[in-house]
Order: C-alpha cells, then structure tokens, then sequence
C-alpha cells in the first residue's frame, strides 16, 4: 500500500503555499522540474523536491507583471460580468506589460 495520506488524522493539517518551477516547453514536453511548500514547517512532503530553497526569500513577481497589475483597476464582482470592462482591463494590462 502507498504511504500517501496515511498520516494521522490527529495531526493539524499544513497550509500550502506552493512554488513551482516549469521546464521544457510546448516542443519539449513541459514539467515541473521542483516544486516546494513554503508552509511546510521544515519537514518536507513526498512531492516536494527543491534542493537549496531559501524560503526567507521573498518572491518577486516580473516587472512586467507588477506594470499590468499597477496600470489595470480591480473589478468589482458584478462588474466582472461586464465583457467590455474585461477587455478593457485586459488591454490596459496588456499595454502596460508591454512598455515595462
């Protein structure tokens, strides 16, 4: 039998915050090369290969991506179901990505 999710049921369960790390590409066959839990509380689960994780270190998002998030106003729900308000969103976004 597996050994997966056998634990305990009397232990609290962990929070996951996970990172991943894609290689390949659409030629190559795509994957995650490492992933890590930052939530793991220093003892790492089966699926978790990360060699030499600082988990100190904060993440930083792409200044491409800081730029389309700074330049495009958030959507309120109801407005979300607006298609013109989402495409105008997404190319604000977009231009803004774009000359980052």
């Amino acid at each position: 039998g597996s050994s997966r999710g056998s634990s305990s049921s009397s232990q609290r369960p962990k929070g996951v915050d996970a990172v991943f790390e894609v290689r390949g590409g659409a030629m190559r066959g795509a994957h995650i090369w490492r992933a890590w839990n930052t939530l793991n509380e220093g003892s790492a689960e089966d699926w978790e290969y990360w060699p030499h994780f600082v988990p100190e270190q904060p993440f930083e998002y792409p200044c491409t991506l800081q730029a389309a998030d700074n330049a495009a106003a958030r959507l309120a729900p109801e407005e979300m179901q607006c298609p013109v308000l989402q495409v105008e969103g997404a190319m604000t976004r977009l231009q803004a990505a774009a000359t980052s």
